[in-house]
Parts: structure tokens; sequence; C-alpha cells
């Protein structure tokens, strides 16, 4: 979920399926509520979506940012009200979080990617490096970036992620938390403990 609290928006994704007389029906959407509506109409703005999962926002650009774990899973950003797609990073097998963090120009938007079917099948066709443990990625999302992802999580597994699941942060910290360990660590946002 990610909250727009200059428009009393909630964004949310919803996955889920029904199985009526023998035929299955699904629905794998990015849908909004306008919370301060007495009558709380919820509106459809992704419904293009596998497995739609992370959110968040960017409410100066009105920009929103969401993961989906396909099977070609990947990070994409939309205006909040869904239109313009645009595929920022692919390949992925399972992002999880995701968090935006920073003001104007000097955003970074991070995920946390678990390898989770990886490990679970042995392998992940459509990944573009072997890795078994989780990684953290950033991408700096001001117009002028080049749109390269770093991976603060290194091969060694330095920070000790094996499955990150969350993301959040502010102030130059990201705290990761990770399904496999007890330990819930944070980092500079620039890769750094």
């Amino acid at each position: 979920m990610a909250l727009d609290y200059i428009h009393g928006q909630l964004y949310y994704s919803h996955v889920g399926s029904i199985s009526v007389v023998g035929f299955q029906y699904s629905w794998h959407k990015i849908e909004t509520v306008q919370l301060n509506s007495p009558n709380l109409k919820i509106r459809t703005i992704v419904n293009k979506e596998e497995k739609p999962r992370a959110l968040a926002l960017d409410l100066e650009k009105s920009i929103l940012y969401y993961t989906d774990w396909s099977n070609r899973a990947k990070v994409v950003q939309t205006n909040l009200d869904g239109s313009q797609p645009k595929e920022l990073l692919s390949g992925l097998d399972n992002p999880n979080g995701l968090t935006l963090i920073g003001s104007g120009n000097s955003k970074k938007l991070y995920v946390a990617e678990s390898h989770f079917k990886t490990r679970s099948n042995g392998t992940n066709q459509n990944y573009p490096v072997p890795r078994m443990n989780g990684s953290v990625y950033s991408l700096t999302v001001d117009s002028s970036s080049s749109n390269a992802w770093s991976n603060l999580q290194n091969d060694s597994g330095k920070y000790g992620l094996v499955t990150p699941y969350g993301l959040s942060g502010g102030e130059g910290v990201v705290y990761v938390s990770d399904w496999d360990t007890i330990h819930r660590g944070a980092q500079q946002s620039d890769g750094t403990s």
C-alpha cells in the first residue's frame, strides 16, 4: 500500500481469484480509493499486470512505482492514474519491497529482490545473473539520471541479506527486513553500513 496524503488517496495492489461453477476468475490490479469520500469509490488504475506487489509514490512528480512478480518480473513507473507505464528494471526474480527516499531531484528508488523463485526452483531463465542471496537495488530517479541501477548487496553477502522483503527509509538510511535472518539491518543509502 501507499498513501497519497495530499489528495487523500490510498493505492494498493490487489491479487486474487475465485472459482464459480467450474470457471476460474482472477484479478491482478492496482487500485486506489478516495479516503475522504463518504462512499469510498474504488478505481482500478493498472489491470494488465500478472502479479503486482509493492508500491511507492512520488507525490512531487505525480508518479507511481510498482513491482510485478510475474514470470517476467519488473519495476514499473506510471503516472498516478496508471497512464504512461514505463519499465525501469526487468529480468528480476521476486521484487518484494519498494521505497522512494529523498526530495527534489535527488530521489532514489530502492527495490528488494529476494531471488526466492531461483532458490525454490533451482533456476530462473529470466534472471540475468545467477545469484542465490537477495539484493537491494537503487536508481536515482531524477530526469538527468542514466537509469543505471546499483546493487547495494554485493556478491560476497556483506550485508547478510538472504530473502529481503520490506524496505523503508529516510534521511540517507535504508531499512531492510529479511524473511530468513533475525537481524534487521540498516545501511546508508549509498550502500555503506
